[in-house]
């Protein structure tokens, strides 16, 4: 740990350092504020979303969600049509029982298009979402509540739904203009 700290202090810092310094950190057993402040400046060396990804995963293993939660976020942002943000911050935000992060995670993942194959993933996050707005509206959090039905509702409308069905061998060539 006192080596990669000597090699970044004097700005040679390479984005392997920080990953090694959080082992080191873990192995000597030091507090979890100083390897939290380590993977966040891992995050803030990150050149890529895919490296935020790596970073957020590891946070979330070694048990500091609510940061974790919080750099799937800012991926998020990035890149809004990436599902595992959405679908990690979930699962996230259901142990944390943080109600802001089950709309930003629920909201995220059903404005999105699902495979048939992934169709558990929608249905799993229409479920939470039912139940943490059951729940506000039990405990009297009205307003948090109305808010969440709302943004809710806006993440299931679609601008343009497409259903072409033929029989026989027929061909189809689409071509999708954005306006």
């Amino acid at each position: 740990a006192a080596m990669i700290r000597s090699a970044l202090r004097t700005n040679n810092a390479q984005p392997w350092m920080y990953e090694a310094l959080t082992i080191a950190l873990q192995a000597s057993g030091a507090d979890s504020i100083e390897i939290e402040r380590t993977l966040m400046s891992a995050v803030d060396f990150a050149n890529t979303a895919e490296d935020m990804m790596l970073v957020a995963l590891y946070m979330e293993r070694i048990g500091l969600d609510q940061r974790a939660l919080q750099v799937f976020q800012d991926v998020a942002v990035l890149e809004p049509l990436r599902a595992e943000p959405y679908t990690r911050g979930l699962e996230i935000a259901r142990r944390l029982d943080d109600v802001d992060g089950l709309e930003w995670a629920c909201t995220g993942i059903l404005k999105q298009a699902w495979s048939q194959d992934e169709k558990a993933i929608p249905a799993q996050a229409l479920r939470t979402a039912q139940a943490a707005l059951l729940r506000l509206n039990q405990e009297g959090r009205v307003t948090e509540a109305k808010r969440f039905e709302a943004a809710l509702n806006q993440a299931l409308v679609r601008d343009c739904v497409v259903k072409v069905t033929w029989t026989g061998d027929a061909d189809i060539d689409l071509m999708v203009e954005e306006p």
